[in-house]
């Protein structure tokens, strides 16, 4: 490797520093004396440390090859080898939270200055480079150093700066490095590496024992990823950012577990509480299908939707033709959160490890893929809907007043008293209870006048035959509609809502007429009407 290699990888390694332990004292010298570090080793580089972490310095301006220290004859920059720099690492590790930026500026510009006054720029050649990310890492190095630290450099150290920055960038450009298979591989890495981050923050118990990942892991991951060279080199393509603004929208998840999972923020979360403490209905395991009352079931959905749906996904994979529980906890609540969540959800212990669910969680349907929740969802939407009806429509039905078209919500009212007296009784408080059974009675008076006026509810296609030579015609659909029937050639009949009309005109306008005759056919002519007018051959009488 040749020199410049060297001191690539060198400013390589070294552009952000995560790993901060704060110590107790005030100020590193204390630290040093109080045995946090050890206080031989920086002996060496003690008057620069008290230099930088006088907060009266400016570091931003402090010239690495011009700077003084009081009472010593010396030069930033005969600290700033390797290492001078390891050291200024370790001290790090020994400041406190105000002391800890000035530390890291010094560090971070130190090491690019030590890495720019070690070549030349008659040694930038492009075939200096293996690859593109490897060039352009150097080009970022010398960038940083100009933009972010260049007031510590002197004009004429600017001047060299600049000068390097633009020999290679048109070296770079005129290269023709072909980035496309770097791209696609380092995209690769970088989502294998957020699985392999993922997995073990919230599977390895021996390194997290929390299970889930916080908002601090995520940010030093994401510095992790930010301080790779090859991410450096690709941070601007499309595949990149678009990984790099998921990770980001994490904070948010991060964000909306914590409120889920908060009682005093989320009302759900609360009323949930507030009903375990207060119901007198067994709702543990399948009975809460058959007890849930309807004003509870909206408790129950809030927090299923506010609380569970964050925390807990239910979903299923099709394998043949059988449905598998492919469910999972979110990655930012733990394994003790979500246990004690889904608990409180179905009234009875849980513990997702051991695979040890509750009712509602639990795959219950494998030929269709139906959890406990879907179960419970169909069934209080029927209750619903079928209380509804007893409540709100059965009121606008009176006898008197029916029509033919009042057919279908008739028995769609004697469906949901069915259903309500049946499977969904025992969802009904006492009050609606016998709001349903008050509902029965009037009914059956309605199933009575409609028949006592159109004939039978039962569901009938064609001709009913009604007694005393009337006859009542349905659609397939059950409508009893208002036309012209023909069962035979010449042979017509008409119905009006759905009742065939006998010895009466049908008028075809304000001038002519059809006329039945006493058994409902359409009369021919020529011939006269019981009432004395002439019907021609096309069964038509003329004013």
């Amino acid at each position: 490797m040749n020199n410049f290699k060297k001191l690539l990888a060198s400013a390589m390694a070294l552009t952000m520093v995560t790993s901060v332990v704060p110590a107790v004292s005030t100020n590193v010298n204390a630290a040093l004396l109080e045995g946090v570090c050890d206080a031989n080793t920086f002996t060496s580089i003690n008057p620069l440390l008290t230099l930088i972490l006088d907060k009266d310095t400016d570091l931003e301006s402090m010239e690495f090859a011009a700077t003084d220290v009081p009472e010593t004859d010396y030069k930033v920059s005969d600290y700033l080898d390797e290492g001078g720099l390891d050291l200024l690492e370790k001290a790090i590790d020994c400041a406190d939270e105000s002391q800890v930026e000035r530390v890291e500026y010094l560090y971070n510009a130190g090491t690019l200055y030590f890495n720019y006054v070690n070549y030349r720029v008659a040694d930038i050649t492009i075939t200096d480079f293996e690859s593109y990310v490897e060039a352009t890492t150097a080009l970022q190095s010398l960038e940083s150093l100009y933009y972010d630290f260049g007031g510590n450099l002197t004009n004429k150290q600017r001047d060299s700066v600049l000068t390097k920055i633009n020999n290679l960038t048109r070296k770079i450009d005129n290269a023709g490095f072909d980035t496309t298979d770097t791209l696609k591989a380092y995209t690769e890495e970088l989502k294998e590496k957020i699985e392999e981050f993922v997995k073990k923050e919230t599977q390895n118990e021996t390194s997290n024992l929390r299970n889930s990942i916080t908002k601090t892991e995520l940010t030093s991951f994401i510095k992790e990823i930010k301080a790779d060279a090859k991410y450096k080199a690709f941070a601007d393509e499309d595949p990149v950012i678009d990984i790099m603004e998921e990770l980001d929208s994490w904070y948010d998840e991060i964000e909306t577990v914590s409120a889920a999972i908060n009682t005093r923020s989320n009302d759900a979360y609360k009323a949930m509480l507030d009903l375990q403490k207060s119901t007198t209905r067994d709702y543990a395991g399948n009975k809460v299908v058959t007890y849930l009352t309807m004003e509870d079931w909206e408790v129950y959905k809030e927090f299923k939707e506010e609380v569970i749906d964050v925390i807990y996904t239910m979903e299923t994979e099709k394998f043949a033709s059988k449905y598998y529980d492919a469910s999972s906890k979110s990655n930012f609540a733990t394994i003790a959160e979500v246990n004690k969540l889904l608990g409180l959800f179905g009234d009875e212990e849980v513990d997702i490890e051991k695979n040890t669910l509750t009712y509602l969680v639990e795959l219950q349907d494998a030929k269709n893929g139906l959890f406990g929740w879907d179960v419970l969802e169909a069934h209080m939407e029927a209750v619903i809907e079928a209380y509804e009806l007893i409540d709100v429509e059965l009121d606008k039905l009176v006898a008197k007043n029916l029509t033919v078209n009042d057919k279908d919500m008739i028995l769609a009212l004697d469906d949901a008293y069915d259903y309500l007296t049946n499977e969904g009784k025992d969802n009904l408080t006492s009050a609606e209870a016998k709001e349903v059974r008050r509902a029965e009675r009037t009914i059956d008076e309605l199933y009575e006048a409609y028949r006592v006026k159109f004939g039978s509810l039962a569901e009938t296609t064609g001709w009913v035959d009604m007694g005393n030579g009337d006859w009542k015609y349905f659609e397939a659909d059950g409508t009893a509609p208002t036309k012209w029937i023909c069962t035979a050639p010449n042979t017509w009949y008409y119905v009006q809502n759905g009742v065939m009309l006998r010895n009466a005109w049908v008028w075809r306008d304000a001038t002519s007429a059809y006329y039945v005759g006493d058994d409902g056919k359409m009369l021919y002519g020529p011939a006269t009407t019981p009432d004395g007018y002439a019907i021609d051959a096309n069964g038509l009488w003329h004013a």
